[in-house]
């Protein structure tokens, strides 16, 4: 019968085979038997018709609609080999209907693997008992089959493993100090090994019983207790496996590990068997590592810092007490949890998470560090400024075993260094920066100044009725009125812009990125603002205005103190042209030469600092009142013009102060004074050596530190010998620094003389803040006090007040006999000039044993204070 199409009706066999299950019990119970995954039904009068149920393609992956019911289509993809064993069974059932066709065969699946095809059939045959049919089914046992390998693997393994663990165990016994014993429950024979009787240190043919071998272990509880473990091996079937002490045959006291087995037939124990391990030196390892360990433990849970310990995975495995405290967890909490669910760090200052310094410490197998400002937030969320760091644990062999981190806390020392910094960098008064800072900033953009074109604007300002409000109302009243004005600037300068207070009532602003109109811009509205700026105390009203000085930053500055400098006479100038307002700096070629002159000097300054070339003066001092012998002297400064002659301090010293070089001349000069006097034979023939401080080492900290120093190294002789000069205008531009500098100075026995007396206007009121043992009145005032009425009313009134403060006062500039008579007359205690004393080398000086007056003479120097 032909075969029909996929998609006709049912096909004829399909058919046929549904009538024969109706009509024929045996095919229903042979396919109700069957676990069909396929069924079959072949007709053997025609072998190429063959029908195939759905189940039997989709088994094999195949679609049923592309396939045909044909026995072709299945014998090509069934494996060869069992192809011709299906054959030869199917034959053979055919002659012999006892002879069952049942036979595992081989398909090659659509996917292109083996499915495993259980292959069971029938054959219906005729009244004849010749087969015309034949009725199969199909089972897939590929997972049993798999099974079946798997198992068969698996005990061929076991099989190796046993082979290896025999081999291990022989080995062992000869290379790892361990023994092997058996007791013969029913003869009561026991054996033992060689390396259990070196073990026991009995000869080799010793010959045990099991009484002679319990009676080694120690008497007591060791004995106890591998008596009862035999008894409950051999009445319960219990193993054992203690570790006890043991004495051997020669009286030696060791530690063994016993182990032991019992073997038991038809419910009773015929043989203990086990090994036997002399383990003396990994107890005594133990013992140590122990102690060693406990000894660790008490330390870290001692010490003031956190500890955590980790895995080679970044796991918590331990937590000394401090560390629980600080991060909020409990060790029995945290262990095993990831490092960072416990230790959560972050930036204090972006609140961005900080990497875990234990997880690149564990990759990259070296100690790390935390980054600075990081902040620890606990469980609870208390935060703590911590410093830390972490360490890999390695062992012997380079294994990582995990790592330590040790940290602490540093909130307080965080909090006090970024005080101490902000102390450092910050005007205390106003809050704004101060002089330190800025000289920072102006390094740092001249540095970074590449191009002729204006990208910056620098600004000093200057308040103009500032003094008023500080004398009329007090320094209270001042500071109130600094801390206003610093608000005022501030709101009317850009958030980029910096603003430094340098001192007194100067401030100074660095305008970046900012061209020379836009800066002027903002200097004007700043000048507008101060300007419209009243202050008012105690029912009055102060107008205060400001002198602003502006510069142009350009690519032409090669020094900060070229470009302070340009500042600050742009600012005086703009005082000098009627206050209020803005001057704009300009380079002229005159200012081009005064500048390349002056840094000449400068350069010749350090030069003479660097190779000692100034040379020490001095004059004396004279006391007009009494008969006192020793000697008083100024010390005053030359430098060599490198000819025969000298060059006048008042060539050098205003490039010095402008060249912010006065400091160092200043402790140059001291430095060589002490040495001086150190040198000198007769110290009681010297009453007093003065020495001038610039208006600069005045008010410059660092200074004030490094004089300190050096006069505390000094001898007690010389420092009570010493008195320094501080001019009255130095003191009024910095009345708080020249006030707590004098106290320091004081404090060490040095004594304090306030010099040009008189040339400032609140002369009398800033006496009352300084601590000075001495009034020098200025030269200006003595010089022609024979012919000028208001002069010497000016000295009378100084000595008055002097006086009344118990101070001694000093006329500089007395250049004749007439003058010396007249100060004394008004009571003036010390004189000094060329008229008493024409400057010479200070070596010169100190060998003078009396005092003489000696006749005027013409002076060396104008420029010269006497």
């Amino acid at each position: 019968m032909p075969q029909q199409p996929a998609d006709a009706s049912i096909h004829r066999l399909h058919e046929e085979l549904l009538i024969k299950i109706k009509h024929d019990p045996r095919i229903f119970d042979f396919i109700e038997k069957s676990s069909l995954d396929g069924l079959w039904y072949w007709d053997l009068e025609h072998p190429e018709q063959e029908w195939m149920s759905e189940s039997f393609w989709t088994t094999l992956g195949y679609d049923p609609a592309t396939k045909k019911h044909l026995a072709s289509e299945w014998q090509d993809i069934i494996n060869q080999d069992d192809l011709k064993v299906a054959i030869k069974n199917f034959q053979r059932h055919c002659e012999n209907p006892s002879h069952a066709y049942d036979q595992l065969v081989r398909y090659r699946h659509k996917d292109g693997h083996t499915v495993w095809i259980r292959c069971r059939g029938m054959a219906i045959r005729d009244e004849h008992g010749n087969p015309i049919r034949m009725l199969g089914a199909h089972t897939d046992v590929t997972v049993l089959k798999q099974h079946e390998r798997q198992q068969v693997e698996y005990e061929q393994q076991q099989k190796r493993v046993f082979e290896k663990q025999a081999g291990l165990l022989n080995e062992l016994e000869k290379t790892a100090d361990i023994g092997t014993w058996e007791f013969d429950v029913r003869t009561q024979d026991i054996k033992w090994s060689e390396q259990t009787k070196r073990i026991h240190e009995v000869p080799l043919d010793y010959e045990p019983s099991l009484d002679s071998g319990i009676e080694f272990y120690k008497e007591g509880a060791s004995r106890k207790a591998i008596t009862e473990a035999v008894t409950r091996g051999i009445e319960h079937g219990e193993p054992w496996d203690v570790e006890l002490e043991l004495i051997t045959a020669k009286g030696r006291a060791i530690w063994v590990r016993a182990l032991g087995k019992p073997d038991f037939v038809d419910g009773q124990c015929v043989r203990l068997f086990g090994v036997f391990q002399d383990i003396t030196n990994t107890k005594l390892l133990k013992s140590q590592l122990a102690k060693q360990h406990e000894l660790m433990r008490v330390t870290l849970k001692s010490i003031g810092d956190a500890v955590i310990t980790t895995d080679a995975y970044g796991l918590v495995t331990w937590m000394n007490p401090i560390a629980q405290q600080m991060t909020g967890w409990m060790v029995d909490e945290a262990m095993g949890r990831q490092l960072s669910d416990v230790f959560n760090i972050v930036n204090e200052k972006t609140r961005i998470t900080v990497e875990n310094p234990v997880d690149s410490c564990l990759r990259e197998k070296r100690k790390k560090g935390l980054a600075n400002h990081t902040l620890l937030i606990s469980r609870e969320g208390t935060e703590y400024g911590i410093a830390d760091s972490a360490a890999p644990i390695i062992s012997e062999d380079g294994q990582m075993m995990g790592a330590v981190m040790v940290f602490h806390d540093v909130t307080e020392q965080r909090r006090i260094g970024d005080e101490m910094s902000y102390r450092a960098t910050h005007d205390p008064l106003t809050g704004l920066f101060n002089r330190t800072e800025f000289e920072v900033r102006i390094n740092r953009l001249v540095s970074d100044i590449s191009s002729e074109t204006s990208l910056h604007g620098v600004l000093f300002v200057d308040l103009d009725q500032f003094k008023i409000v500080n004398d009329t109302c007090g320094h209270s009243a001042g500071d109130e009125l600094l801390q206003q004005i610093s608000h005022l600037l501030t709101q009317h300068i850009r958030a980029s812009d910096f603003i430094a207070r340098l001192g007194g009532d100067e401030f100074a602003i660095i305008l970046a990125g900012c061209d020379e109109k836009k800066a002027t811009h903002i200097a004007k509205s700043l000048c507008h603002a101060v300007n419209e700026y009243r202050y008012i105390h105690g029912g009055k009203s102060f107008r205060i205005g400001a002198s602003i000085g502006l510069v142009p930053v350009k690519g032409q500055w090669q020094s900060t103190t070229e470009l302070m400098q340009a500042a600050d006479r742009a600012c005086y100038a703009a005082k000098d042209a009627g206050r209020n307002r803005v001057h704009v700096w300009r380079e002229s070629d005159q200012d081009i030469q005064q500048r390349h002159t002056e840094m000449g000097w400068a350069t010749r300054i350090e030069y003479a600092i660097d190779l000692n070339q100034f040379v020490l003066f001095a004059q004396r001092i004279v006391p007009v009142h009494s008969s006192d012998k020793k000697l008083c002297i100024e010390v005053l400064l030359r430098l060599p013009d490198g000819k025969s002659g000298w060059v006048s301090p008042g060539t050098f010293l205003p490039v010095a102060e402008r060249y912010y070089l006065a400091s160092r001349i200043d402790i140059h000069v001291v430095e060589r004074v002490i040495a001086t006097l150190e040198n000198h034979a007769n110290l009681s023939s010297i009453s007093q050596v003065h020495v001038n401080l610039s208006g600069q080492s005045v008010g410059d900290r660092k200074f004030h530190k490094k004089l300190l120093e050096l006069l505390r190294q000094t001898n007690a002789d010389i420092l009570k010998r010493l008195c320094f000069e501080i001019t009255e205008t130095v003191a009024i531009r910095s009345i708080a620094d020249a006030a707590s500098f004098v106290d320091s100075l004081r404090s060490i026995g040095i004594k304090i003389s306030l010099d040009d007396f008189g040339v400032g206007s609140s002369s009398f009121g800033y006496l009352k803040n300084l601590d000075v043992e001495q009034l020098k009145i200025d030269g200006q005032f003595v010089r022609d006090i024979l012919t000028d009425p208001m002069d010497e009313v000016a000295v009378k009134a100084f000595v008055e007040i002097a006086k009344l403060r118990q101070l001694d006062t000093v006329a500089e500039f007395v250049d004749s006999a007439e003058v010396l008579n007249r100060v004394t007359e008004l009571d003036v205690d010390y004189a000094q000039g060329y008229y008493l004393h024409k400057p010479e080398p200070i070596e010169n000086v100190l060998a003078i044993t009396t005092i003489e007056l000696k006749k005027a003479h013409i002076p060396l120097f104008s420029g010269d204070s006497a």
